[in-house]
C-alpha cells in the first residue's frame, strides 16, 4: 500500500513542472514519513500481540485458581503453598510456649489451645488436600476460606494475649520465660500473618468457582 501511494506520488512529480531540487526533496521527506508509518503499524502489531499473550496469561492463572489442588500440587500452587510455613510456625509458638511450663496458665493455656488447635486442623486439612478428598468441590473452597479466617483471629487474639504476658516479664525474674516468650510472640504474629494471606486468597478462589 505504501509502496503504490509512493509510486503515485513519484510520477505525480514527475508531471508536475516544480524545480528539481525541490521535486527530489520533496521526495525524500515522503519516503522518512512512509517509514515511519511503517514502524508505527510494527510496534502497533506488537503491542496488541503483547495484550493478548497478556490476556491468555491471566486466563490461564484465573483457571488454576478455580481449581482445588491434590497431591504435592498442594506445595507449587497459591494459597496451598502457605500450609508448611503454616505448621512450621504454628509449631514453633506452642513448643516455646510449652518451655517455659505454661506460666502464667491463664492466658498462656488459651495460647497453647489455639496453637495446638490450628497446628492439627491446618495438618488434618492438607492431608485432606493432598488425598483429594475435596472432590474439587465449591463447598470445599468456601470452606476453606472459612476455616483460614477462623485461625487468623485465633491465631492474633493469641498472638495479642502472648505480647501481654511477655511485657508483664519484662521487669520480673523469669527472664528465660521472657526470652522464649519473645521468640513465640514473634513466630505468633507471623503464623497470623500467613493464615491472613491465606484467608483473602482462598476468598479469590472461591469467588473464582
Amino acid at each position: 500500500m505504501y509502496l503504490v501511494t509512493f509510486q503515485r506520488c513519484c510520477a505525480a512529480s514527475r508531471c508536475a513542472p516544480a524545480p528539481p531540487g525541490y521535486r527530489w526533496g520533496f521526495l525524500s521527506v515522503l519516503s522518512s514519513r512512509l517509514l515511519l508509518l511503517e514502524e508505527l503499524q510494527q510496534l502497533g502489531e506488537a503491542l496488541r500481540a503483547s495484550r493478548r499473550s497478556r490476556h491468555s496469561r491471566m486466563a490461564s492463572n484465573t483457571g488454576t485458581m478455580a481449581n482445588l489442588p491434590r497431591g504435592i500440587g498442594i506445595c507449587t500452587t497459591i494459597p496451598d503453598i502457605f500450609y508448611l510455613p503454616e505448621l512450621i510456625f504454628g509449631g514453633l509458638v506452642w513448643i516455646l510456649v510449652a518451655c517455659t511450663l505454661v506460666v502464667p496458665a491463664n492466658p498462656q493455656a488459651w495460647v497453647m489451645f489455639v496453637s495446638l488447635f490450628c497446628f492439627i486442623m491446618t495438618f488434618v486439612w492438607m492431608v485432606v488436600f493432598a488425598c483429594d478428598g475435596h472432590h474439587n468441590s465449591s463447598s470445599w473452597a468456601a470452606a476453606d476460606f472459612a476455616y483460614h479466617g477462623i485461625a487468623a483471629f485465633f491465631y492474633l487474639s493469641a498472638a495479642v494475649t502472648l505480647a501481654k504476658v511477655t511485657l508483664d516479664y519484662k521487669d520480673g525474674p523469669f527472664t528465660t520465660n521472657y526470652k522464649l516468650d519473645i521468640s513465640a510472640v514473634v513466630f505468633s504474629y507471623v503464623a497470623t500473618l500467613l493464615y491472613f494471606i491465606h484467608t483473602i486468597l482462598s476468598a479469590i478462589r472461591w469467588k473464582s468457582f
